[in-house]
């Protein structure tokens, strides 16, 4: 049994050697050695001080919008998005969501993510900071992995994986950790997968069952996986 991180790392690389960040519905920070010992940092959510998921800038952006409505913080588009997108008058009346009798459905804070790629993606400084700082903590993860579990001074291979990584309309979150990683390992290796994780479930199969691919095997793999994992039209996959 294996935390879902790890198939990130070998969907990304041809050994399952280096680190894998995942930033989607949950965040998560893994690093693998070539003699296969592992090391997780974080992944436990808010309680481990996770950064980087879907849910938690769902949140950051709820915050910065009231900050920015009641005067604690810069104006932002995120307030009058978030209420479009919720169906509120004012940001304040997201407390709604909070009480047992609401006609309201829970509140999926997840929404809420990509509202906070676009603003970013237009200029908003509110919404690149909440990117920049929850990609600085990220790093921090990195730091860790780099100090603890691979000490050597030899290139490393960074993943980023998970839906807020792989569809992100904005590189900010991005951007902060690839810069900060390079100011600790400046031959770090960086990969954004363009294949879904799964991917690497599949290849680690192959690699205990001592099967090697060839790079035209991997490439028809990942063509078969894609295929099967697409929506048919109808928001069925």
């Amino acid at each position: 049994l294996e935390n879902d991180t790890i198939i990130a790392l070998r969907a990304g690389t041809d050994d399952g050697v280096g680190i894998a960040l995942i930033a989607g519905t949950g965040a998560n920070a893994i690093g693998r050695r070539p003699d296969g010992r592992q090391l997780q940092v974080g992944g436990i959510g808010p309680w481990s001080g996770d950064h980087g998921s879907a849910g938690q800038l769902g949140q950051a952006a709820i915050q910065a919008a009231i900050m920015g409505v009641d005067g604690r913080g810069a104006a932002s588009l995120l307030g009058d998005r978030i209420c479009r997108l919720l169906d509120l008058r004012q940001i304040e009346d997201i407390i709604e969501f909070e009480f047992a009798d609401t006609t309201r459905p829970p509140l999926d804070l997840g929404r809420l993510a990509p509202l906070v790629f676009a603003a970013a993606a237009e200029g908003d400084s509110l919404a690149l900071q909440i990117l920049t700082e929850a990609g600085t903590h990220i790093a921090q993860s990195v730091k860790v992995l780099f100090t603890r579990l691979f000490p050597e001074p030899k290139p490393v291979t960074v993943v980023f994986g998970g839906s807020v990584f792989q569809h992100g309309a904005h590189t900010q979150m991005i951007d902060t950790i690839t810069t900060l990683c390079q100011e600790m390992r400046p031959d770090t290796r960086f990969v954004r997968l363009a294949v879904a994780p799964v991917l690497g479930a599949l290849l680690f199969a192959y690699d205990d069952a001592g099967r090697s691919l060839s790079t035209q095997q991997q490439a028809q793999l990942r063509d078969r996986i894609e295929h099967l994992l697409a929506d048919d039209g109808e928001g069925r996959k």
